[in-house]
């Protein structure tokens, strides 16, 4: 009978402080209008330069790491950048279903050039660094045991995608360097 009254007292108090963190936790929320409903810093800074400028869908990633990662690279040139659907490559990274799990980072044109020179960048180097990475046959199956699913490694990564409209995007101009065609 003690050994139940211990466990009682246990589960009593345990929920005590479940409550505590979750009434905490509630309170630490911002009001509407707060700095959680606006854009995010690179989006503001887009926003506020987008009057009358054309923007164009310039990559679609398929994973948070990436979609940070460019971000930082374009605003660090100077290139104002947005994203669509950003929150929705972090459910499943990693797994290519175009509209599903991408998010499109667009550029004004007045910046276009600038700004495939350096993802075109990026994704060489990326290309170079998941060919180095083996993947493990034991970290897949624990994956998927886990969570349900199968995160690519190495080879089997999904790259960016470069989604500059009516042009060929090609990889050497003789000099070994990224270019896009016309």
């Amino acid at each position: 009978m003690d050994q139940f009254k211990f466990l009682a007292l246990i589960l009593i108090v345990s929920g005590f402080i479940l409550f505590l963190a979750r009434a905490r936790h509630s309170s630490l929320k911002a009001t509407p209008g707060g700095a959680e409903d606006q854009p995010g810093e690179y989006d503001a800074e887009f926003l506020a330069q987008a009057q009358g400028r054309s923007a164009m869908p310039l990559v679609r990633v398929y994973n948070s790491e990436d979609l940070m990662v460019l971000r930082s690279l374009l605003s660090s040139a100077g290139i104002p950048n947005y994203v669509n659907y950003g929150h929705i490559s972090g459910l499943y990274p990693n797994i290519r279903i175009a509209g599903l799990s991408d998010s499109v980072i667009a550029v004004f044109d007045t910046d276009l050039d600038d700004a495939l020179r350096i993802v075109l960048e990026y994704i060489e180097l990326a290309r170079k660094n998941s060919a180095s990475f083996s993947s493990s046959k034991v970290r897949a199956v624990a994956e998927f045991v886990v969570g349900g699913y199968v995160v690519p490694g190495g080879s089997g990564r999904t790259l960016p995608e470069v989604l500059v409209e009516g042009d060929a995007v090609g990889t050497d101009d003789g000099n070994g360097s990224p270019t896009r065609g016309h």
